[in-house]
């Protein structure tokens, strides 16, 4: 059987050019698509910053401290955009969609402030506005209220006490101290609470996600051309071979060896040419922000299961249109479904349980340990045991194929 294995891996490489070409086009073709629904996830409203206008009583000296910090300082200068501007102008702004609301501040609002008298500040935004800029209307401008108010109770009631205890001379340093206590306070609201970044599947960013998803769906389809090689409608040779004693097992050995060489003979050259190229390749670049190598050795566990499932796939068809059908839209949906070319948080809550115990959704669990550090063992065991299973049912339909009722004779 030594033969019939190098006969097979020459059959291989010898093929290996059209199937590389064909690989490296529908590389572009997922790429061109992959980083379309980025583009999409990126361009979202829950991923673009809140644009407010100033307007008023914008140029006192503090109030312009005030915008200063709040811009340079602030959490939310991540999230929120704060634009000064005249009220006319804020008013084309908002009416062209160029902002999602603006504040106005009355005349002499910050020197009535520090008086103590706090004006009320006018919050306006676009007639039905129900996205974000509602959420920021009933929430943070409440928030806002509530710190000011606190502030300034603080503020000016330790003034008040230490004047009805003969301390006024003191009271105005006091002020200072408390005033700069309640602007640290605000300023570092964040450290209160904790932040996790659960990620956006499988505690992996977007970005991180797709890499995992687009390479198992584009290994998947790297087997698509291997029909021409592994569907057959005569078996003549492999009941020849029965009959000088070389089993089904021992064929279907040799040609699954010889394709999973090819299948990581491929994928490597794919990897060494995304490395060449790899600023052409926006998304799938990314994968080399961590170590190559290792993520090639994580996927060849992968490989040896869509293997597996290649030549079942194939062992099932009677000819090249019907085996080429079969493995396609098998791959398409099961890829689809386990979320490699869409976000799975999308899907019904039961296909996202199916998901995970599907082929392509244990592939891309395991590729995400890459990245999140996991190992992952149940999703390893889980390919391990499909790949097995894919190959016990090659075995089954070849013998069922090459048998005596299949050949109506004697072999």
């Amino acid at each position: 059987m030594k033969r019939f294995l190098f006969l097979q891996l020459k059959r291989m490489l010898r093929f290996m050019p059209l199937v590389i070409a064909v690989t490296l086009c529908l590389l572009l073709g997922l790429s061109v698509f992959i980083s379309g629904i980025v583009s999409y996830f990126d361009d979202s409203e829950e991923k673009k910053p809140l644009y407010i206008g100033v307007t008023g009583d914008t140029e006192n000296e503090y109030m312009q401290i005030g915008i200063a910090a709040v811009k340079s300082l602030d959490d939310t200068r991540f999230s929120i955009v704060f634009e000064e501007m005249s009220e006319s102008d804020a008013e084309k702004a908002i009416a062209s969609g160029n902002i999602s609301a603006y504040i106005v501040f009355p005349e002499d609002f910050i020197d009535k402030a520090l008086s103590g008298d706090i004006e009320r500040i006018e919050f306006v935004t676009s007639s039905g506005a129900s996205d974000i800029t509602t959420l920021f209307k009933n929430e943070i401008t409440m928030i806002i209220t509530d710190m000011m108010i606190a502030s300034e109770k603080g503020t000016y009631g330790i003034n008040d006490a230490m004047d009805e205890n003969g301390l006024s001379k003191e009271s105005l340093e006091a002020m200072e101290k408390i005033s700069s206590y309640y602007v640290n306070m605000i300023f570092n609201r964040s450290k209160v609470y904790e932040t996790k970044e659960i990620g956006f599947a499988n505690g992996l960013d977007m970005m991180d996600y797709f890499v995992c998803g687009i390479t198992v769906l584009l290994i998947f389809m790297m087997g698509l051309p291997y029909a021409i090689v592994y569907v057959k409608k005569d078996y003549s040779l492999s009941r020849l071979l029965l009959s000088r004693s070389h089993s089904c097992l021992r064929q279907l050995l040799c040609e699954y060896i010889s394709h999973l060489a090819a299948m990581f003979s491929l994928v490597v050259t794919v990897f060494v040419f995304l490395g060449i190229t790899k600023n052409s390749f926006g998304t799938l670049s990314s994968i080399f922000d961590i170590s190559l190598l290792t993520f090639i050795l994580r996927l060849l566990p992968v490989i040896i299961m869509i293997s597996a499932f290649n030549i079942f796939a194939f062992e099932l068809a009677d000819n090249i249109v019907s085996g080429m059908l079969i493995h396609f839209f098998t791959c398409l949906c099961m890829c689809y479904i386990a979320g490699c070319m869409y976000p799975i948080y999308t899907f019904p809550v039961v296909l996202q349980k199916i998901s995970a115990f599907l082929p392509a959704g244990l592939a891309v669990n395991w590729l995400s340990g890459n990245f999140t550090g996991d190992f992952h063992l149940m999703s390893l065991s889980g390919i391990l045991i499909y790949s097995l299973l894919f190959f016990s049912a090659s075995l089954f339909v070849r013998k069922q194929k090459t048998s005596n009722k299949q050949k109506g004779g004697t072999v």
